[in-house]
């Protein structure tokens, strides 16, 4: 099982602790500089997909010690993923349909 999902496993884990370093950086240049960052909602996005990843792999029942969390964290990360997309987009064009999205994030929570 490991030389099958292992490569899989470790690149996702990667994946996660790249996205969370992006993300420290992102909130510190953040606050120092007193100005939004737009990488900050993007890196949010990759660490979703990562998660998503860690939750759909073979290897969650052995992390969690329980056997259906799997499906339930993989529906939930799901759902997710559309939201950062979407905050990073509002953020990038400034804010300008902000009044969009937040309808959508509203109706669809």
């Amino acid at each position: 099982m490991a030389q099958k999902y292992g490569l899989g496993f470790v690149m996702t884990v990667v994946l996660l602790v790249a996205s969370l370093l992006v993300m420290i950086i992102a909130l510190i240049v953040q606050f120092m500089n007193k100005e939004r960052m737009h990488m900050l909602y993007a890196a949010l996005g990759v660490f979703i997909v990562a998660c998503w990843l860690l939750s759909v792999s073979q290897y969650t029942p052995f992390i969690f010690e329980i056997y259906y969390v799997d499906g339930f964290m993989g529906f939930l990360f799901c759902m997710m993923m559309p939201f950062s997309l979407l905050i990073y987009i509002n953020e990038i064009q400034n804010r300008r349909y902000n009044k969009l999205y937040c309808n959508y994030n509203h109706r669809y929570v």
